[in-house]
């Protein structure tokens, strides 16, 4: 299934559900999904600190897109979905 294919038939669930207050939230939800893979957008990580108090350090990175705070690096933010090139300031 394709991108374009599921995002249709989200669309299609979208439209089977109820007006009810829990399924207004839903349809909120699915909308605003199909929306983040519509858009396609890219960002970077910025490293924003280091843990030095665990054993093995974890680096912060905050997303550009939507500004979330993530440990580790990804290749999409897992909060808004963009997706990541390199990180502005690479060690």
């Amino acid at each position: 299934m394709t991108n374009k294919e599921a995002i249709e038939f989200i669309k299609t669930d979208i439209s089977r559900l109820w007006d009810t207050p829990q399924n207004l939230e839903h349809k909120e939800a699915l909308e605003k999904a199909i929306e983040a893979l519509s858009e396609q957008r890219t960002g970077h990580w910025k490293r924003i600190s280091m843990d030095k108090y665990v054993q093995h350090a974890m680096a912060y990175y905050r997303c550009s897109e939507c500004g979330k705070d993530i440990i580790g690096e990804h290749n999409y933010c897992p909060n808004c979905g963009a997706k990541m090139a390199e990180s502005e300031d690479k060690e």
